[in-house]
């Protein structure tokens, strides 16, 4: 299997789940708004990334790579039933949907990235958008341990493969305590990225 991307991208959340599949893999670093080479323009002509090639079956978009190799690969990664397949599919929309674009943006607004400059505005602007969506995955997790299920899935790992790079900026999530127990729960798997 051949994985595409940078790792510091969508890219990353491919990388995890190949891991927590236990695949082999080779991971070919492609820029996101760098040249994109032959190699991957002639297997996905818009050279989207991450782009995948398993032994000739290629597919990009990440959340759909993902839930790919959990039904391939994943053994308890997948739903085993309609039930937890919904809430897999439900959590990875809601972070698809809901969050993935605010909190990359507040991200930015943090100014923690290299040639970003803090925006105190936007960063409160985000830190408030977020507040209804966290709301709905906070109450989701009132008695439950994961978003599907009673083990940790590919739900969880698309959700969280975003909503944990907040530790990073000092997000507050005080009203929200647990998503944080989820978020260190998740972020304590052997597979799960390494950050700097």
């Amino acid at each position: 299997m051949k994985i595409y991307g940078e790792r510091l991208s969508r890219t990353e959340r491919v990388l995890w789940a190949a891991d927590e599949c236990g695949l082999g893999y080779e991971h070919i670093p492609v820029e996101v708004n760098g040249e994109k080479g032959e190699a991957l323009l002639a297997i996905n002509p818009d050279g989207a990334i991450p782009t995948i090639d398993d032994d000739g079956f290629v597919i990009s978009q990440s959340w759909a790579i993902n839930q790919y190799l959990a039904r391939k690969y994943g053994g308890d990664l997948a739903g085993k039933t309609p039930e937890e397949e919904a809430d897999i599919l439900r959590w990875t929309f809601w972070a698809a949907c809901d969050v993935e674009s605010t909190i990359i943006d507040l991200i930015h607004a943090t100014g923690m990235l290299p040639g970003d400059t803090a925006d105190p505005e936007r960063l409160a602007s985000n830190t408030s958008d977020l507040q209804r969506p966290f709301a709905s995955l906070n109450k989701a997790l009132e008695n439950r341990t994961y978003v599907a299920g009673d083990r940790f899935t590919i739900g969880d790992l698309n959700a969280v493969s975003i909503v944990s790079w907040l530790v990073l900026t000092g997000f507050d999530f005080g009203e929200f305590p647990n998503i944080k127990r989820w978020v260190d729960l998740c972020a304590r798997r052997p597979a799960f990225p390494k950050r700097v």
